[in-house]
């Protein structure tokens, strides 16, 4: 499953849920390790989890 999330700079980034490592809170965003590589979200930690999670 593919989650559609927004980085720091409010671009879109695109990450396959079946790769993530890691999704922690960092301030009022959210901080996602993926296997690939490590991104700062607008998304807050709530939001960036359902977002990933999957059926």
């Amino acid at each position: 499953m593919w989650s559609q999330l927004a980085d720091s700079d409010g671009q879109a980034v695109s990450l396959n849920a079946t790769h993530l490592v890691m999704i922690k809170e960092h301030g009022d965003r959210t901080r996602v390790v993926h296997a690939c590589c490590e991104v700062t979200v607008l998304q807050s930690h709530a939001a960036a989890i359902g977002r990933s999670s999957r059926p």
